[in-house]
């Protein structure tokens, strides 16, 4: 039940759920953040209808981001956004959409050219990114994302 249409979103936030939440939010404050979606405090975790990539709550909040906002990535020190599938399915469809996205550590926005740890530590898991090995709580949902992806122009490369 909507109880209010609220502001217009500016950032689409994804994240692993399972993180610190002060490293979140400290990471929402170094990128900028206005008006975010956090999927934890939009959707029940446990119950999230998904039938399709269009019909797919992610897919509608990414689809109405087009031309007005970014998704933000939020990566802690051992950037493990990038082992949960529905992540890894939010860079996907905001590749399919052209939206604007961008990767934070808690201490910036990730530059292939620094140093620091949380930044080597982000670009050895990119890198090194397989969809056959991230994990999802829901297996079903892990082989839906994996269909749509297999399915799609690109697939898998």
């Amino acid at each position: 039940e909507l109880l209010h249409r609220g502001q217009k979103i500016t950032d689409f936030i994804s994240h692993n759920w399972a993180g610190h939440s002060w490293d979140l939010v400290r990471t929402l404050q170094v990128a900028e953040v206005k008006c975010a979606w956090i999927c934890t405090m939009a959707l029940n975790q446990h119950a999230i209808p998904c039938l399709s990539l269009k019909s797919s709550p992610f897919y509608h909040a990414l689809r109405n981001m087009a031309g007005t906002g970014r998704v933000v990535m939020v990566l802690d020190k051992d950037a493990s956004a990038l082992t949960r599938i529905w992540c890894v399915f939010e860079v996907w469809v905001s590749r399919s959409l052209r939206l604007t996205f961008q990767m934070f550590v808690p201490s910036g926005e990730l530059n292939f050219l620094r140093g620091d740890k949380e930044c080597r530590t982000a670009r050895d898991r990119i890198v090194s990114l397989n969809l056959a090995n991230v994990e999802c709580s829901v297996e079903e949902d892990k082989k839906m994302i994996l269909g749509i992806i297999d399915e799609s122009d690109g697939g898998r490369e």
